[in-house]
């Protein structure tokens, strides 16, 4: 997703669902290359990204201003979460060449490319990934699966914030995401 974007060090980097899977690691390589980053997310996402350097910014509706408030640029948009914000990132950013989103379905019709994670695009990115996990340069969420059976459990951690959110994959499991106090 960076080299889609051409970004260069000393670039503003905005990432909307900075506190989730990809937008975590999204976070931590662009701040290893250089980059500024302003990470978009919910409140208890807030320490963790600024604990990797980025400058978190809260969901609440104002993304507008509270952007602008502590940058006056933003020169690149990565959409990692797809649930809204699109159309203020596309202001921040200037346009939509520099903006690109995994899953917004609003995407096409604001004129936003979607990521297409294909392996010509980064042949090595998986490589660089496991040699950055090995060496401890990149953390990534702790995961935990639990059988449908235990879904009145899973709702229950999520209801008490004990868990980031929960989704059912194709297999009669859900993977709940952990807190990001509980970082692998």
């Amino acid at each position: 997703m960076l080299r889609q974007l051409k970004v260069a060090e000393g670039e503003t980097l905005l990432i909307l669902g900075a506190g989730g899977s990809v937008g975590t690691i999204a976070t931590q390589l662009a701040i290893r290359q250089g980059l500024k980053v302003i990470g978009v997310v919910g409140p208890r996402d807030e320490a963790l990204i600024r604990g990797f350097g980025a400058t978190p910014v809260l969901y609440d509706g104002n993304l507008l201003s509270d952007v602008r408030k502590v940058t006056d640029r933003v020169d690149v948009t990565f959409d990692a979460a797809g649930k809204g914000g699109l159309e203020e990132a596309i202001t921040l950013t200037g346009g939509t060449d520099r903006v690109i989103t995994l899953a917004d379905e609003h995407a096409t019709e604001l004129g936003v490319r979607l990521s297409a994670p294909t392996p010509e695009r980064a042949p090595d990115a998986v490589e660089i990934g496991m040699k950055l996990l090995a060496a401890g340069q990149l953390r990534l969420r702790s995961q935990q699966s639990l059988p449908m059976s235990a879904a009145a459990e899973a709702h229950r951690l999520l209801e008490e914030g004990k868990i980031h959110q929960s989704a059912p994959d194709d297999r009669p499991r859900a993977t709940i995401q952990s807190s990001s106090s509980e970082i692998a």
